[in-house]
């Protein structure tokens, strides 16, 4: 990075090799690995040291000799099933056959010897699903439920089942899995999020919130989903997702599947064209039945075992999706997601181990984007592999000391290539439908980083402590060539303004680049007295970035308007730096402990993308708006057509000084990380060892948030707009279908004033305040049964101070900055999280309600019946008026319903449900499976268009004089494209999937 990167590596690279030559133990990560905690007492609960206890399971034997506490530890296992054996001279030796490691998770064990016995005790329960040692929110999903329980089989549609989170699209059996979906997880938006696989931050900095790649979902040992707590090594308060892969053993094993969902197993929506508003009946080339399947095959296969015994260990996977879907438009829309992974785990010293794992996930996709608005000329290809790759080192010094250190590398990056190519036009009629071509996108996205961390364990007085500390530094960088197709002109049919108007987008094209780095200090103590466990702990961030030098074409038709470019590249005035305190506190009750009361307070601090540092650079997304007059019809602003310049609606363009060589926007110097404070309490109760039932409450404060303020020019001076410099020019009145009257003000900018094309980025005191309560159960298999589920209520609402109103433009614009929606001046109105998502455009999450049971039971003669069941609250429909032009100020999307959840789309239930056999042959075993998705074949509107101006039949749209607004015979009345309402995809209908997997150990 510019002026900073070698140094802060060079930091990186020292402090590791420091730590790792210098020190006898640090803090241990619990990413992608869990931890056994154990205790040996005797007959009479006194404690005994000096126990030898030999950890046997995936891997290497390890061995232990408990301490003066009689204590044990094992940390950073692989997840899987172990078995604890305890011996000691003159005692009789217990063995603990089933322990369960999942990712994350403490389990802690009690053992207790009798002396003079020689025969060995068997202890056949299995591992408790308690954890005293930790305080978070979330599940953990093994591989017999990612296998058996019916899901889409990619992570986006397992995160549906974790409590307090919400998906932006309903997944039936595949139909949504060629491309990611958004979600907001307890109070924090999806650019919040975190995707990790085997430990590794693969989150794509580009696009916060994202993965960075695609997934082969046979390779996976387990998954977690995290939505809170106190765990130091997390930083944002987003969902966190982390996958692990699997490894190999001492025993030769592997696995194969196959799965097949054609449209001969589909059935006709039950959804019906009288459903549909009365204006989109007569709209005879719709589809409806959301994403249909045209076919689906999944195919891989996984194989690991040991290289040389209890040393050396090898594993891969090979997965294939081929995806095809027909959308609503009656268009394909194909997706291939290709992965190849490969794990290498060796055990160099009975101390020392090494891990080296390489995935590469590849996506082809044909017909992005396809729909209703976007014919196949406008639909992207998609094309781009991901390879990753990551080596770590562990090493135990002692019983006392554990040390891991890690690099990893991510290569992301895609290219978007739009059908038409990029010599064609391309245009929007009024009816919103593109023509011609679309813009085009390629881009590399590469991020590196170290990461070292573990636990140091000592005891003062009756106390024991695990003190956990670790540093990371993680760079993050994009470079991209982006424009329009054909001239670099993209025009718009602009009824609105007159017959034969068009909007021409004039739009500069280049190559950027922009970079990021990420800096994380922690440190944190797990103080455990008898039945009290205390987590106390710190973590420090600084985040920055750069933007590299880069030039932009001057443009082919009017240099003038948009004149080349040579940008030296610049940094970010401000680098964020946060402390963040994490406490915590556990009580167990009852002799058996077999109660949990949990309270902590958190604090996270929300991760920088490179969008906000891409903000300032003067080549990225320019571009100025010009209304032009078609003479020949064509609908192309052609360069001898006669056009006028549109204030207010240019893009990082000032159209005093076009040829600038810096941007107009500028970002306060000051701006801070937005902040959010987190509280938690639970209470867990075990009502067997494998089964817990628990109530979780959540409540979060988020404020900082960065707004974005148009800068105008008053008597040349530049300055923020803020409320006095508007005033109300006009007031939409008119009746929705329902019946429903509103009032749309809008307000005009003072015309003395210049619109410089510029924002200006700062904190304001705006805020948003949570608060969700669980239901969950959580039941391991066992006695032929296992469940987990949830029920979650949550209340989430934006709080808006006086300084965010100073500057608030009054008209009520549906705000699709930060991906948020509220009512101007509503100090109380929902908070909902606004998709972007391919195929799942506009949908604004939030509901009050959701709910998810999972299950499994086993039948006679090797038959198993599970299901998964979900249901939400049907999402807000915060309808507006589309790009609704103002005088001297920018065209905005004006909201008309009296408030943001006075329209909701219907409440979403759907089953799915699965039925298999499995036949034993030897150490093979195979099996036949039927997923049955949609059940209930439910068709419910799940997207509904809330703009008007895109699809539709033309209405009428009062303007009412506001000099005499009881006066009907002075108002304006304006003929406007309304669609309101109109349905743009329901639930995709009922579908089999059928599948084999063979499996050998």
């Amino acid at each position: 990075m510019r002026n900073l990167t070698p140094w802060r590596r060079s930091l990186a690279i020292a402090t590791s090799l420091v730590l790792a030559l210098a020190m006898t133990g640090v803090a241990f990560a619990q990413e992608s690995v869990g931890n056994v905690y154990g205790r040996v007492t005797d007959d009479k609960a006194e404690k005994l040291p000096g126990v030898t206890v030999t950890l046997t399971g995936p891997g290497a034997e390890k061995l232990q000799v408990t301490d003066q506490g009689g204590e044990f530890r094992f940390l950073g296992l692989d997840p899987g099933n172990y078995k604890i054996e305890a011996a000691l001279e003159g005692f009789g030796t217990v063995v603990y056959e089933a322990v369960n490691v999942r990712i994350g998770r403490n389990t802690t064990i009690e053992l207790a010897m009798n002396p003079a016995i020689e025969e060995t005790i068997t202890v056949t329960t299995e591992s408790p699903l308690l954890d005293e040692r930790k305080i978070s929110q979330g599940i953990q999903v093994t591989a017999l439920e990612l296998e058996k329980i019916p899901t889409a089989r990619d992570p986006w549609a397992v995160a549906g089942q974790t409590p307090g989170v919400l998906m932006d699209r309903i997944n039936v059996g595949g139909n949504e899995s060629g491309q990611q979906s958004n979600f907001i997880g307890s109070g924090a938006g999806t650019a919040q999020n975190k995707f990790m696989i085997d430990g590794v931050d693969i989150t794509d900095m580009s696009a916060i919130g994202a993965s960075s790649t695609y997934f082969g979902f046979e390779q996976f040992e387990q998954m977690s989903f995290t939505t809170g707590g106190t765990d130091v090594t997390i930083e944002t308060p987003g969902v966190q997702i982390n996958m692990v892969t699997k490894r190999g053993t001492n025993e030769w094993r592997g696995s194969g599947t196959y799965g097949l969902a054609d449209k001969e197993y589909q059935a006709s929506s039950n959804f019906s064209r009288s459903e549909l508003p009365a204006y989109q009946q007569s709209n005879q080339n719709t589809l409806f039945g959301g994403n249909r399947i045209d076919k689906i095959v999944q195919y891989g296969a996984e194989v690991g075992g040991f290289v040389w015994k209890d040393r050396i260990w090898a594993w891969g996977a090979y997965d294939k999706s081929d995806i095809q879907n027909v959308v609503i438009s009656g268009q394909s829309d194909d997706t291939v997601l290709e992965n190849l992974a490969y794990k290498i785990n060796a055990q160099i010293t009975d101390e020392n181990s090494f891990v080296y794992t390489w995935n590469e996930g590849d996506k082809i996709k044909t017909g992005r984007d396809a729909g209703l608005t976007r014919p196949p000329e406008t639909t992207w290809n998609q094309t781009g592999p991901s390879p990753l790759r990551k080596a770590e080192d562990t090493h135990v010094f002692n019983s006392r000391f554990f040390l891991t250190l890690q690099w990893s590398e991510m290569k992301g990056g895609f290219a978007l290539e739009p059908q038409g190519g990029r010599d064609a036009q391309a245009w929007q009629d009024v009816d919103g439908v593109w023509h011609g071509s679309y813009y085009f996108y390629d881009n590399k996205r590469p991020s590196e980083r170290w990461k070292i961390d573990g636990s140091y364990f000592l005891g003062t007085g009756s106390a024991s402590h695990e003190l956990k500390f670790g540093y990371s530094y993680r760079t993050s960088e994009e470079t991209a060539v982006y424009g329009a197709p054909g001239n670099g002109i993209v025009t718009f049919d602009d009824s609105g303004s007159g017959p034969n108007k068009l909007k021409g987008l004039f739009m500069g094209q280049g190559v950027t680049g922009v970079e990021s780095e990420y800096t994380g200090i922690w440190l944190q103590d797990t103080i455990s007295i008898d039945r009290l466990t205390i987590n106390a702990g710190v973590r420090y961030d600084e985040q920055t970035g750069a933007n590299q030098a880069s030039t932009s074409p001057a443009h082919e038709i009017d240099p003038v308007i948009v004149p080349q470019i040579v940008f030296a590249g610049n940094e970010v005035p401000y680098e964020w730096k946060n402390l963040s305190p994490r406490v915590g506190v556990t009580w167990a009750l009852g002799a058996e402990r077999k109660t949990l009361l949990r309270a902590s307070y958190s604090r996270f601090a929300d991760q920088l993308g490179l969008a906000l540092i891409n903000s300032i650079n003067p080549v990225v997304t320019r571009y100025a708006y010009y209304s032009g007059t078609d003479l020949n019809g064509n609908h192309i602003l052609d360069p001898n057509e006669p056009r006028t310049f549109l204030p207010g609606e240019s893009f990082n363009f000032d159209p005093s000084n076009p040829s600038a060589i810096s941007s107009p926007n500028v970002i306060d110097p000051d701006l801070e990380a937005m902040v959010t404070d987190e509280f938690l309490l639970g209470f867990d109760h075990s009502l067997l060892p494998e089964f817990v039932v628990g109530v979780n409450l959540t409540y979060r404060e988020t404020g900082d948030y960065y707004d974005r303020i148009e800068l105008y020019r008053d008597n040349g001076n530049l300055r923020l707009l803020n409320r006095n410099d508007y005033f109300l020019e006009r007031t939409f009145t008119d009746v929705l279908r329902d019946g429903t009257r509103f009032s749309a003000p809008i307000y005009g900018v003072n015309p003395n004033l210049e619109n410089s094309g510029g924002l200006y980025t700062t904190n304001t005191d705006r805020q948003t305040e949570y608060l969700g309560v669980s239901l969950t159960a959580t039941k391991r298999l066992s006695n032929k049964w296992m469940l987990r589920g949830h029920f979650t209520w949550y209340d989430w609402e934006w709080k808006v101070g006086e300084e965010f109103l100073r500057y608030d433009d009054p008209t009520n614009a549906l705000n699709e900055d930060n991906n948020v929606i509220f009512q101007t001046d509503d100090d109380g109105a929902i908070y909902a999280d606004q998709s972007g998502g391919s195929g799942a455009f506009n949908q604004f999450l939030n509901s009050t309600w959701s709910f998810n049971v999972s299950g499994l039971y086993q039948l006679p003669l090797g038959f198993n019946v599970s299901a998964n069941v979900n249901g939400r609250e049907g999402y807000p429909i915060p309808f507006a008026l589309r790009n609704v032009r103002r005088t001297n100020g920018s065209a905005v999307n004006v909201q008309i319903t009296p408030d943001s959840e006075t329209y909701r789309m219907d409440d979403i239930y759907t089953v799915d449900m699965r039925i298999d056999k499995d036949f034993q042959i030897g150490d093979l075993s195979l099996t036949l499976s039927a997923d049955i998705f949609n059940l209930f074949n439910d068709g419910a509107i799940i997207q509904t268009e809330y703009r008007s101006g895109t699809v539709g039949n033309a209405r009428q749209f009062i303007t009412v004089n506001p000099n005499d607004p009881n006066d009907p015979d002075d108002d304006t009345v304006t003929n406007v494209t309304g669609n309101l309402g109109y349905v743009n995809q329901i639930i995709g209908p009922r579908i089999v999937r059928f599948g084999v997997r063979l499996a050998w150990k």
